[in-house]
């Protein structure tokens, strides 16, 4: 199945939302999970639109202030962007919901991924469904 334009600047939002966590200093371990599992994801980034789709800035914001409590680390995360976009592409490829895939691809599956297959999302996908 193939995404659009705009399936993919969602997955551009949501990698810059999990990039803005990095950068404020969150365990992104955590991030992701409590992120991949909150109201939040569920009702405007696993939905056909919504309003914070495009507006990673606006809804990282709204994250913080109406769902997650940070969980600060001092360990850095190159790879926070990438990891927030596999995780969009992996539920617009499998037509899953964020917490689905959570449940059955961890964030460090995700994370040796990228590197294994040097950033190639469908064959990240094609790996993981074998």
């Amino acid at each position: 199945m193939g995404m659009t334009l705009v399936q993919y600047d969602i997955c551009d939002t949501q990698g810059r939302i999990f990039r803005y966590a990095e950068h404020d200093g969150w365990d992104m371990r955590e991030f992701t999970r409590l992120y991949l599992n909150s109201d939040f994801c569920r009702r405007e980034m696993d939905t056909v639109y919504s309003y914070f789709q495009y507006r990673s800035e606006e809804a990282y914001e709204f994250i913080m202030t109406e769902e997650l409590s940070m969980i600060p680390s001092d360990n850095r995360c190159p790879n926070a962007y990438e990891i927030g976009f596999a995780y969009r592409f992996l539920a617009y490829k499998t037509g899953r919901t964020s917490a689905e895939i959570w449940n059955d691809t961890s964030f460090d599956t995700v994370d040796s991924m990228l590197d294994r297959y040097d950033y190639d999302y469908d064959d990240i996908l094609i790996a993981l469904n074998k």
